[in-house]
């Protein structure tokens, strides 16, 4: 079986293959970051997963008439991110815009804080000593599945190539 995933906000690639692999080992696993355009690359995979973000993703995708997978799993899904929409956000926009503020002066304190209000462990680091640099991605180890970037979308009307 061929799953593929796509994360949440501020969850690391390597967090989402070591979840994937835990919960699947014998299948093979794709995986995505949380950006527009990830949820059209999964077409020829036999189940998707979502998380959070990634959930919300494949649900936009699926209202756009994008074709998924007939099997799919969300975790924490919604379809705002705002409270106050009553479509399973969180967060108040307050809280969303004072976000999207702080990442631009601080994305290192922004990202820990949103980790730690979602009750996520601390984000894994390469280098305790690097303070607010952006943590690289682990290549993968043998056996582990592909860590993927999603295929630039020329447009939102595009359909996975097979």
């Amino acid at each position: 079986m061929k799953i593929g995933w796509i994360g949440g906000w501020g969850v690391s690639l390597a967090e989402m293959r070591d979840l994937a692999v835990a919960h699947a080992p014998d299948a093979e696993h794709v995986l995505y970051p949380p950006v527009v355009g990830a949820a059209e690359n999964l077409g020829g995979c036999d189940a998707v997963v979502g998380w959070s973000l990634g959930a919300h993703l494949l649900l936009e995708a699926g209202a756009r008439g994008v074709k998924l997978p007939a099997k799919a799993l969300l975790f924490a899904p919604f379809t705002s991110f705002c409270a106050e929409h009553g479509s399973g956000g969180r967060a108040s926009e307050t809280q969303v815009k004072w976000l999207r503020r702080w990442l631009d002066t601080d994305p290192a304190a922004a990202l820990a804080d949103f980790r730690r209000r979602a009750g996520l462990a601390p984000a894994p680091s390469a280098d305790p000593d690097a303070g607010s640099a952006p943590v690289a991605e682990p290549a993968p180890a043998p056996g582990d599945p592909p860590v993927v970037a999603p295929a630039p979308v020329a447009d939102e009307a595009a359909v996975p190539a097979d």
